[in-house]
């Protein structure tokens, strides 16, 4: 998987997911970190349906993945509105135990599942730069 362009509708998110776990795996991604970053791939893209797609009749989002040197990098882009990431650190607990909403914890769920997350605009594209490293020392028997 190197560049998909997928729907910018609800569900879309699901076949993108899939994609990037499969390209993940094959990489030599154990599960527990194949999952985070779909997590984290799932938030950019609803993120983006959301944010910038719902209003724009036949949008799209693009996934951009590559692999090199034990870092893979997944970028998340699309052509529509600007999403300008908040910068307020949610209140787990107070979302957790109903006290208050449970939506506005995406980018934070980015932040802590990436190695390292950066939004920008590329080419008149708003891009989710994701990156995981996958850490030898941790999962030594893998072949990458």
């Amino acid at each position: 998987m190197n560049n998909t362009s997928f729907e910018g509708q609800a569900g879309s998110e699901k076949e993108a997911l899939h994609c990037v776990g499969q390209f993940a795996a094959r990489c030599g991604f154990p599960e527990e970190r194949v999952l985070d970053m779909r997590t984290a791939v799932e938030e950019a893209v609803l993120n983006a349906i959301e944010h910038g797609l719902l209003r724009e009749r036949g949008s799209s989002f693009r996934i951009d993945c590559s692999f090199e040197k034990g870092v893979l990098e997944i970028h998340v882009s699309h052509r529509g509105a600007r999403f300008t990431p908040p910068e307020v650190v949610p209140d787990i607990h107070a979302k957790m135990d109903g006290r208050d909403s449970p939506r506005g914890w995406g980018v934070y769920l980015i932040h802590q599942l990436s190695d390292e997350v950066v939004f920008e605009e590329m080419e008149g594209r708003n891009v989710v730069r994701m990156r995981f490293v996958l850490d030898k020392e941790r999962y030594p028997n893998r072949s990458h």
